[in-house]
């Protein structure tokens, strides 16, 4: 089964044969057995749902005259209910007007969400298999719906019979890198891209996408194939909102539409404000082993190394206007032209130019009226629009794949007109593409934005997350599939599934059924490794204790990590200099939680005064019997003051369990705590002593 059942969706005006194929697999969808499976309900459902509205035009829906229940397929629920979500689109349009982009944006829209829940039906591992009968056709720009016709079928087998396939290789990062190889034979090296605007804080929503490359890149030379990673800062970008909680607002209010480049570092750290926000992303990647070639797009346009690629855009005008009023509500003006900039004298960007049909643009600035003139091939201020931008940086640095957010990917996105302008335009072709979903933070509804302020960053995950670890995160999800990050006790849980995680993937294979589950984790497990390399199941993993138990004993100790290694190293559970080095990371990241983020009855703190409150009655001759034990024997084990406690109260009414509030009282000033036996070890019966006789008075 491929990677991912989302359809690849055209205009309904361009694209007719694409509904036919797409109509013909959700007939054979309904042939097939058992209709039960969830994938086949979903993508039955999801296909169904589209064909129908490809019979609905937008014409029929503004008129009213569609009539969706005289189809077949329109039985199924969604169907309708996108139906009646089309025609309310059309109704309230942009602006109150009813438009097509709105129509197709809004199908898009819809099947995007039912594609991303059926999604969830669906394993990420994905074995690149024919299926039978292939429902399947690989496109150049992504995995389009297609049917089981002699040429999909043809597809399909040139395609594997370029490349051998490797079962170990099953990661859908891997199935990616497979598809880029397909569609770029003769790369040297395949380009991998990603890139953002440093407008703001970058996040850790941002992060998915140089993950993403990440992944495939390591995929890709894994395969052995040689790979060059770029990333690119959108740092000619204008500056257009001021983030809730930057410093000096009244400062970045007044920089408002310059280049991101060119405004003020309000922390006063850096020569910008983008390059403040670029070196601290920059330096959180460094600990997760992502060490992308980075470029800086505003020095690449003022030097003019895309004088070449303006002058082509300037050339091909009425063709890219013609693809971009193909989206847009309103057409582009007359006398438009695909570029952007800004003024030489005020630096804002309302501008109009004048090209003089060689390497020459006037610039006339609309605040200040200043003029200033610019050879393109000297580079300056003058730039593309993004949705021309963006293809014009495909064909000169010859990127083979790369992602973009599910906001690129609906019809009559960037990435839906950037592919229709790469080819006309510049003689290349869209790099292979790969939709992922939003990252939300648990707890905080919508996407996280950097003009709303308080977001979170990679750095601030790393105090929480080991780096190994946070990678694990990212690469145990699709792409197309949403998830959130958590600061609360859904961490402790995380760090016990990823332990469980390392340790299933050192497993020897057994030729049981769980070989399956072992060779995935194993992969999953591969690409989250900070260092690149592949997991001998022989070797044992290093050890590094629970996260849980160590909260604990870090607690105990008041986060001195040196003496709470020491206690593991007494118990020897802590030998080598890599273990210990795992040990110091895990227990930083682990105390770090507990300042931070832990709710309050997790923590706790031994006793720095006893307490002034005497025990009467039988608490106080358990408690005496207690302190005579620890007296005793001051340097008793664990082991050994086990059965002393589960007789402790002998003779009396009470249990254990009525005693433990009165002595955890007496030692961390709380009714509950840890395992008495391990927190009166491990803090020491010179430490304990003193705060129970006080109870003694």
């Amino acid at each position: 089964m491929w990677s991912s059942c989302q359809p690849t969706l055209s205009s309904s005006r361009t694209d007719k044969a694409q509904v036919a194929r797409s109509e013909a697999a959700a007939d054979s969808l309904q042939k097939l057995r058992p209709p039960s499976w969830p994938l086949t309900q979903g993508l039955r459902t999801v296909l169904a749902g589209w064909s129908v509205t490809r019979r609905v035009s937008p014409e029929e829906l503004r008129r009213g005259a569609a009539d969706p229940s005289g189809h077949a397929s329109a039985s199924e629920p969604l169907a309708l209910l996108m139906v009646r979500i089309l025609q309310k689109s059309l109704r309230d349009g942009e602006g109150g007007q009813s438009s097509d982009f709105v129509f197709d944006a809004t199908r898009q829209y819809i099947l995007n969400e039912y594609d991303h829940h059926y999604s969830r039906l669906i394993t990420m591992y994905a074995h690149p298999l024919r299926p039978d009968p292939p429902l399947f056709s690989p496109r150049p720009c992504g995995l389009a719906m297609g049917c089981h016709t002699p040429l999909a079928r043809r597809e399909w087998d040139e395609i594997m019979a370029r490349q051998a396939f490797d079962p170990y290789f099953s990661h859908w990062a891997d199935i990616a890198a497979r598809r880029v190889v397909a569609a770029h034979p003769d790369a040297k090296p395949i380009v991998v891209a990603a890139g953002i605007t440093p407008s703001g804080v970058v996040h850790v929503g941002n992060f998915r996408e140089v993950m993403t490359v990440d992944l495939v890149a390591r995929a890709l030379r894994d395969q052995g194939h040689s790979v060059r990673f770029i990333y690119s800062w959108d740092d000619f970008d204008v500056f257009r909102k001021v983030p809730a909680d930057a410093p000096e607002p009244a400062m970045l209010e007044e920089n408002l539409r310059r280049s991101v480049a060119d405004v003020p570092d309000p922390y006063g750290l850096t020569d910008s404000y983008a390059s403040h926000h670029i070196q601290e992303f920059e330096s959180s990647l460094a600990p997760l082993g992502i060490a992308p070639e980075f470029i800086r797009q505003s020095k690449e346009y003022r030097a003019g190394r895309y004088a070449d690629g303006i002058r082509k855009a300037l050339e091909g005008t009425s063709s890219i206007q013609t693809v971009l009023n193909e989206f847009r509500t309103t057409p582009l003006p007359q006398g438009w032209l695909p570029l952007a900039g800004f003024c030489g004298a005020c630096r804002r960007d309302e501008i109009d130019f004048v090209w003089d049909g060689e390497w020459g643009v006037e610039l006339t600035c609309r605040d200040c009226q200043e003029k200033t003139g610019v050879d393109l091939r000297k580079g300056g201020d003058v730039k593309l629009p993004w949705r021309i931008d963006w293809p014009m940086r495909w064909s000169v640095e010859g990127v083979c794949f790369e992602p973009g957010g599910k906001d690129h990917s609906s019809a009559g996105g960037s990435y839906d007109t950037a592919k229709n302008i790469v080819g006309p335009i510049y003689g290349g072709s869209a790099p292979e593409y790969v939709a992922y979903d939003f990252v939300r933070l648990k707890g905080l509804g919508g996407k996280i934005s950097s003009s709303v302020g308080g977001v979170t960053t990679v750095a601030d995950c790393l105090r929480v997350y080991e780096p190994e670890m946070l990678r694990w995160i990212f690469a145990s999800q699709r792409p197309n599939s949403e998830f959130q990050i958590s600061f609360d006790l859904d961490v402790i849980k995380l760090y016990e599934d990823f332990d469980r995680a390392v340790a299933t993937a050192h497993q020897p294979d057994d030729g049981s059924k769980k070989d399956k589950k072992r060779q995935i984790v194993r992969r999953t497990i591969e690409l989250s490794s900070v260092l690149p390399g592949k997991i001998d199941p022989e070797d044992s993993p290093i050890r590094v204790p629970s996260f849980r138990p160590l909260s604990l004993i870090l607690q105990i100790y008041d986060g001195d990590i040196s003496r709470t290694l020491a206690h593991y190293e007494s118990k020897g559970e802590v030998e080598t200099d890599a273990e210990r080095a795992r040990f110091r990371l895990r227990a930083e990241c682990v105390w770090n939680w507990i300042i931070d983020y832990a709710p309050e009855d997790f923590c706790y703190r031994i006793r720095e005064t006893p307490s002034t409150e005497n025990l009467d009655g039988e608490p106080r001759e358990v408690l005496s019997r207690l302190v005579s034990i620890l007296e005793a024997s001051p340097d008793i084990s664990e082991a050994e003051l086990v059965p002393h406690l589960k007789t402790l109260c002998g003779g009396t009414s009470l249990k254990p369990q009525d005693f433990y509030p009165y002595a955890y009282d007496l030692l961390i000033a709380r009714q509950k705590g840890p395992k008495l036996t391990t927190l009166l070890t491990t803090m020491g019966t010179e430490r304990a002593l003193p705060l129970l006789r006080a109870g003694l008075g």
